[in-house]
């Protein structure tokens, strides 16, 4: 609504006033229904309203002495206002009248946000997988794969590449090397001798030591 049509309401609504302005007890037009307030009425919210007529905008039950909130120029009662217009917490059901943690179209209370493992408070870094809550710990425990060298977990690095898969293995890059030498294999070829990869010098050192020690066995 411009400026011109806001000076135009309000012009007719002074000039439906003064048709009753001599009428005794008239408090003003209701702003629901448009009549004239006579004797008892309610002014709320910088409007007058009949006392039937002043009720909460989602539930239409009437205030009486019970409190009202207003939202956007709209009364509500407290409990349409808690579950309708603040919203309710996702986990315990209840209003939202505090600080909460918002996901996506879901709200929270910040002390029932969390970890749906160990049951820590999320208030820092969290994962959201397969429609659970997680902490930093308890999400890489669950889903970060572990270095079949190192037994540590396989963290992401950004654009880096962090993992070499062999067969149904993971390694970390700086790990996937020469079990003996520790030489990283990058272009030569890796055998795998005793579940170990090893670079091709030290497979056939480790064939040749197997070879004598069978050598060895079999004169004893």
């Amino acid at each position: 609504m411009d400026q011109l049509d806001e000076l135009d309401e309000l012009e007719a609504t002074l000039t439906k006033d003064l048709q009753y302005v001599n009428i005794p007890n008239f408090k003003g037009l209701c702003a629901t229904c448009g009549e004239p307030v006579i004797g008892d009425g309610i002014y709320a919210m910088d409007k007058t309203f009949h006392q039937d007529h002043f009720v909460c905008f989602i539930c239409k039950e009437k205030f009486g002495t019970n409190p009202y909130y207003v939202k956007d120029g709209k009364p509500y009662c407290q409990k349409d206002y808690e579950n309708e217009v603040i919203g309710i917490c996702e986990i315990c059901g209840k209003p939202l009248l505090n600080e909460l943690a918002v996901v996506g179209n879901k709200k929270y209370h910040l002390d029932c946000f969390k970890c749906s493992v160990c049951g820590k408070v999320l208030n820092g870094r969290y994962y959201n997988k397969d429609g659970l809550f997680l902490c930093q710990e308890d999400y890489e425990n669950k889903y970060l794969p572990v270095c079949n060298r190192c037994h540590d977990k396989i963290r992401p690095t950004g654009d880096v590449k962090e993992a070499i898969c062999v067969g149904d293995k993971k390694y970390h890059v700086k790990c996937f090397c020469c079990y003996d030498c520790q030489k990283p294999f990058d272009d030569m070829k890796a055998y795998m001798y005793n579940n170990d990869y090893v670079c091709e010098e030290h497979y056939k050192k480790r064939k040749e030591e197997e070879r004598k020690k069978q050598e060895q066995q079999s004169q004893e």
